[in-house]
């Protein structure tokens, strides 16, 4: 404990961050998200240079240490069952598919609420697959059942990886409800693999999303519901999204990860000799 102290500069003073709530969408208001940021900063200064998987953590970053030079590199994603699946055309219903661990951060119930929203006639036009564990599971099935939409969402709990991609190829639409919260999110990569368009509310989430393959809406449920009806209004536009989307997979396999890295190296030996 006493060695971490040292190295992330514990005992210097002059070394403290201050915590500015909201800063690129993301919290610092309770004292441990102060602390975190503390520490976090205090490592980010150790290292030559960055390296981040998203440009919300360089700009994030780049406001405590703006002399860093600092790097994105998204993460990548591999998988031969999803990336060799075809696009097929819209689905109907339409099929939508969320695919995280339940617990609050990522806000399950706006989906659900949203879908609530909806006219008989408009729910029957979409189908709601949700997976994932998490301690909001059992508190998620009672919710659809209260509202009386067991016939359009279907909680499926954790399941082994191999059915979740099949669940994604065979979807049309991944949705995250995540505000605040994510900073690449791995379900968006799964998403381009599979060939989904992607529903989303966090305008940081920048890496995977584009005009021609996702729906930004606001982080309430009447404007998922919102973004709900346009892809029941639009099937043919979800058809274009889901080819956009398996078109944009090819920036984030492990190929185009080895050239860009490399790409970062050859910049900064470049640098370094140039200071030379």
């Amino acid at each position: 404990m006493l060695g971490q102290k040292i190295f992330l500069g514990k005992y210097r003073p002059k070394d403290h961050f201050t915590a500015i709530d909201g800063l690129f969408g993301i919290p610092a208001s309770t004292p441990a998200e102060k602390i975190i940021l503390d520490v976090w900063m205090k490592l980010a200064k150790i290292p030559d240079f960055i390296l981040a998987p998203s440009q919300r953590m360089i700009d994030y970053i780049g406001h405590y240490h703006p002399e860093k030079p600092r790097y994105v590199i998204p993460n990548p994603f591999a998988s031969e069952v999803m990336e060799k699946a075809p696009v097929e055309p819209v689905h109907a219903p339409i099929r939508l598919v969320t695919s995280f661990v339940l617990r609050p951060e990522k806000r399950p119930e706006i989906l659900i609420e949203a879908y609530g929203l909806l006219s008989p006639e408009e729910r029957q036009r979409l189908k709601i697959d949700m997976y994932g564990g998490g301690v909001l599971l059992d508190k998620m099935r009672r919710l659809v059942k209260e509202k009386g939409l067991g016939e359009g969402i279907e909680l499926h709990g954790s399941v082994p990886t191999e059915e979740l991609h099949r669940a994604k190829i065979d979807s049309d639409v991944m949705v995250s409800t995540s505000y605040g919260f994510d900073n690449q999110p791995m379900m968006f990569l799964e998403a381009l693999a599979a060939g989904c368009a992607i529903l989303y509310c966090d305008p940081y989430l920048r890496e995977g999303t584009n005009k021609n393959n996702s729906i930004l809406v606001e982080p309430t449920a009447e404007s998922f519901a919102a973004g709900l009806r346009r892809i029941i209004n639009s099937p043919s536009d979800i058809t274009f999204m889901k080819q956009a989307s398996k078109k944009s997979a090819k920036d984030f396999n492990y190929q185009s990860y080895g050239a860009k890295f490399n790409k970062i190296l050859e910049d900064l030996a470049n640098s370094r000799l140039h200071s030379e």
